[in-house]
């Protein structure tokens, strides 16, 4: 009967030891669900932020794109305005050559008048 009851007695000690152990696992679970739960709430926060800060940037691009059509357009006038102040500078180049022919043919009919009516002597050849 001894030999039982050590064997007992080694028994409960184990279930108690069992028992003790499985109150810590409970108590660690309950620690780790608090840490789990924690972390959500980190996450949950972070996400939140993220979103906000994701909306922000979103926004900020659509201003820029808006910006940007606009300095487009402003380009595109501009490049206008350019090509049409270019072709006003060519014509009246032209204008001022076609001008200058004028002046030298004039001149020189005039010349030739002169020279008929005998008031300028030939030109030395």
């Amino acid at each position: 009967m001894g030999r039982y009851d050590v064997e007992f007695t080694k028994l409960g000690r184990s279930m108690a030891r069992f028992e003790s152990e499985l109150i810590d696992l409970r108590v660690d679970m309950g620690k780790v669900k608090l840490e789990v739960g924690h972390l959500r709430a980190e996450m949950g926060e972070f996400r939140s932020e993220m979103v906000d800060r994701l909306d922000a940037i979103l926004k900020r691009i659509d201003e820029l794109e808006g910006r940007t059509h606009d300095i487009a357009d402003h380009v595109q006038e501009l490049r206008s305005e350019g090509l049409r102040q270019y072709n006003e500078v060519i014509n009246a180049v032209q204008d001022s050559h076609r001008n200058r022919m004028s002046l030298s043919s004039l001149e020189d009919r005039v010349a030739e008048l002169e020279r008929l009516v005998g008031l300028r002597p030939p030109p030395a050849a």
